[in-house]
């Protein structure tokens, strides 16, 4: 077997493959085609039929006679293509939807955990301030005499302020 056999054995197989997923409808694109094309074809069609209706007429060699279930039948055959046409856009945009939402129902479930860290965030630095403030605000002092450390509010109320001073020494 030479290597042109082996060729046409093997794009044989390649458009047995392809046949079989048009078939399955697993082609969307190549079906898109095939329907264009064969609207463009009645549409080409239609016209020569008409441009030789015209041309015979002029020519005198027959009168004048539209062939009414012929246009019937190619209009509705464009009818139909741009039908599925529609339906097709109208599916492809229902999905389209759906993934917009999907991803927006996604970005709202980020947005409530960004907002619950960012509370967290916020209660653990207002308890970290809290601590620091209590730690500021008081000072330990230990008595010279006894030796006994004690806590003292560093900044007080003047009303709790108590001077004991004795006027003995």
């Amino acid at each position: 077997m030479n290597n042109k056999a082996l060729y046409w054995i093997a794009l044989g197989v390649f458009v047995l493959g392809l046949n079989t997923e048009y078939q399955k409808g697993n082609l969307q694109l190549a079906h898109r085609v095939a329907d264009r094309a064969g609207a463009v074809l009645c549409q080409v069609a239609a016209r020569a039929e008409q441009t030789w209706a015209v041309a015979r007429v002029l020519s005198g060699r027959q009168e004048f006679r539209v062939d009414d279930q012929s246009l019937a039948r190619q209009q509705a055959e464009v009818d139909r293509v741009m039908a599925e046409r529609q339906a097709d856009l109208a599916r492809a945009m229902a999905l389209r939807e759906a993934d917009l939402d999907r991803i927006q129902e996604k970005l709202d479930r980020v947005h409530v955990v960004l907002d619950h860290a960012q509370m967290s965030k916020l209660r653990i630095l207002e308890q970290a301030r809290f601590k620091l403030a209590n730690a500021t605000s008081r000072r330990i002092v230990i008595c010279p005499q006894t030796g006994t450390r004690v806590t003292v509010d560093a900044q007080p109320d003047i009303a709790d302020l108590d001077v004991d001073v004795n006027d003995a020494q």
